[in-house]
């Protein structure tokens, strides 16, 4: 695949524990083989390459909100990074590049339970909100070469 537009980089968000407060960033560094530093998945001893990042398109957390009648922010889906112009989904098993950093994309990133809980109202059922963000819940994505990022880096496809 080939990014005519390059996409770029919305935001950057980490939590210090699974379920704890997110944390938004203004710059970071990715650090290859092991996630983001402050991140509950960063492992000094390497983390699994499913689990050192992940991303989620703006334009399908908006699609998301449109379905639902929600208006959930795309930094609140607890994912790290948040992007705009880039089809995430056709990226699966691909390289590409974040600014200076060379990722590869390792798995479809699906909704969960937590995701449905912690969205769901009494007009959107917990379950309604997992159905809906299925393929629409981004990436999980193995850091090749780390670097620092911010928000409006480039992301650019290497194929």
């Amino acid at each position: 695949m080939s990014v005519e537009q390059p996409g770029k980089l919305v935001s950057i968000t980490i939590a210090g524990e699974s379920g704890g407060p997110l944390t938004r960033l203004e710059e970071t560094a990715l650090v290859a083989g092991k996630g983001i530093p402050g991140d509950r998945c960063y492992k000094e001893q390497g983390a699994d390459p499913d689990k050192q990042l992940t991303l989620i398109e703006e334009e399908k957390v908006a699609e998301f909100n449109s379905e639902t009648g929600l208006d959930v922010a795309a930094w609140q889906t607890r994912r790290n990074l948040v992007t705009r112009g880039v089809d995430l989904n056709a990226l699966l098993g691909k390289r590409f590049m974040v600014g200076e950093t060379l990722l590869e994309a390792v798995d479809l990133c699906q909704p969960c339970a937590t995701l449905g809980s912690l969205f769901a109202t009494g007009q959107v059922p917990s379950a309604k909100v997992v159905k809906t963000m299925v393929d629409r819940g981004g990436l999980r994505a193995t850091i090749v070469r780390g670097g620092t990022i911010r928000p409006g880096d480039r992301i650019a496809s290497m194929e």
